[in-house]
């Protein structure tokens, strides 16, 4: 997150805005909840149900990924 930061903010004033800070928050929020989830994985769950989880995730997060585009582009990508 800090290397986006550095990346976004090409001025040498310092100063941070709001859509980079709030990048880097959301960065460490979602590296710590993983390694919650990585702990309870590691001690609870065998291999091929964390691969299935894992899977079903994608799944889900690819699908409204593809949902929010569409609309975004006010147009379906695949047409029957």
């Amino acid at each position: 997150g800090a290397v986006i930061i550095n990346i976004i903010n090409k001025k040498a004033t310092g100063k941070v805005d709001k859509k980079s800070l709030l990048l880097l928050l959301l960065c460490a929020l979602i590296s710590s909840t993983s390694n919650i989830i990585d702990k309870y994985t590691t001690t609870y769950l065998e291999p091929i149900q964390v691969q299935f989880w894992f899977l079903l995730f994608l799944f889900v997060f690819s699908c409204l990924f593809f949902i929010i585009e569409s609309i975004r582009a006010k147009k379906f990508l695949i047409q029957a």
